[in-house]
């Protein structure tokens, strides 16, 4: 069974107990435990559980009536005082679809006229295309990371677009590898799905072969470094190791486990069709949420208005991720490498101006060596003072 990374259980646990020891009327005390039973009955997840307690808890206690008792009007002034309060539209958007669920529930099925009166606009997205990572980003995330369960999380994480509780509950065991990369077995909200990894399975072979408890392949794939056992990182673990990659790659752009998925989903949003998009990053096929993320840039839709007017060719989008073979032993390198993990060969300019400086720097040293050797003779004193001036790197003779 896997676990979750965020704290569901000590969270619901939490809210439980803050409604227990709330000054809330008795009746509506019993009636929101009343309806987290019918919901946990009828398998809701805990975040989901816990987000209806707590709205239902505020509205409660901020309205002060029986909630069969709460009119449209008592409504009207509590969705005023959110927005005096400083609530955002999303904040205020969740709190009426609850109230509306919860009194339909406790009105056998039918929306009183307290909420009935409910409007819900259409929330558009506030990050900004500027804002959205690129593989360039990725790349260079990738290479900042400290070690190589973060790269292999990194990648991971950008190629499938996954939600955060789907990467960070996986296990040893939800990896296979074929010819072609790898599948990752991702347990998500409407169910199970294979998602396809290519350019990050390099990447999370190589942590798995590292991997402490690699043998046991219910072990979680994620696990705490600096723990002594064998612990799942949470998700303010997995927050951390994004936090410090971005950092150490001087990004300035948001980072954080979900804005990699909206990234993403608008990157991959070029290549699959809406019924794809679902299937991918583990939406119903009857959800909105594949046209709520995809935001194509400027640049995007300016190009393909300039191929369909005949003014530009199109373009085959390069691959920044994608691994390159060497071109003197043809091993498949990873894209940050400045040297063939087989054969040594510069891969990047700044290898090979390391290599050519190396060389030309090894030859001075032995002309020189020999200049001084010779200068010596055969006096083993000599010999000894020339050894001593090359290894200093000074200039002189003997």
């Amino acid at each position: 069974m896997r676990k979750y990374i965020h704290p569901f259980e000590r969270d619901l646990e939490g809210e439980i107990k803050r409604l227990e020891n709330s000054s809330l009327a008795e009746a509506n005390k019993q009636l929101i435990t009343s309806f987290y039973e019918h919901n946990l009955a009828q398998g809701f997840s805990l975040a989901r559980l816990i987000r209806q307690m707590c709205v239902l808890r505020r509205t409660a206690g901020q309205v002060k009536k029986d909630f069969r008792e709460a009119s449209k009007e008592d409504y009207e002034q509590f969705l005023i005082w959110l927005h005096k309060q400083g609530c955002k539209e999303a904040t205020i958007w969740t709190y009426k679809k609850i109230l509306k669920v919860f009194h339909k529930w406790l009105n056998n099925g039918t929306y009183p006229e307290c909420v009935a009166w409910f409007k819900f606009k259409k929330i558009g997205n506030q990050t900004l295309p500027e804002q959205l990572l690129t593989q360039e980003d990725a790349k260079q995330l990738i290479k900042s990371a400290l070690n190589q369960r973060d790269k292999a999380l990194i990648a991971s994480l950008w190629e499938t677009g996954a939600r955060i509780g789907e990467l960070g509950s996986a296990r040893i065991r939800d990896i296979s590898f074929d010819e072609f990369g790898g599948r990752i077995l991702l347990d998500g909200k409407t169910g199970m799905r294979k998602v396809r990894i290519v350019h990050s399975a390099p990447y999370v072979l190589e942590w798995i072969n590292k991997h402490p408890y690699s043998k046991n392949i219910d072990a979680p794939l994620w696990i705490c470094l600096e723990k002594s056992h064998c612990e799942q990182m949470g998700y303010s673990a997995i927050s951390k190791v994004l936090r410090t990659a971005k950092k150490r790659a001087s990004l300035q752009k948001p980072i954080n486990p979900h804005h990699f998925r909206h990234s993403r989903a608008t990157y991959m949003a070029q290549f699959l069709t809406d019924a794809q998009m679902k299937e991918y990053f583990g939406w119903g096929q009857d959800s909105k949420m594949a046209a709520r993320y995809v935001h194509l840039s400027g640049k995007q839709v300016d190009d393909a208005v300039l191929r369909m007017c005949g003014l530009k060719k199109g373009e085959e989008q390069k691959d920044l991720l994608k691994r390159e073979p060497c071109p003197r032993c043809k091993q498949l390198n990873d894209v940050n490498n400045d040297y063939c993990e087989k054969c040594w060969l510069p891969l990047s300019p700044q290898a090979s101006r390391e290599m050519r400086e190396t060389e030309e720097n090894s030859q001075e040293s032995v002309i020189s060596l020999m200049k001084l050797l010779e200068l010596a003779g055969n006096n083993p004193q000599k010999i000894r003072q020339a050894l001593t001036i090359l290894q200093q790197g000074l200039p002189g003779g003997v």
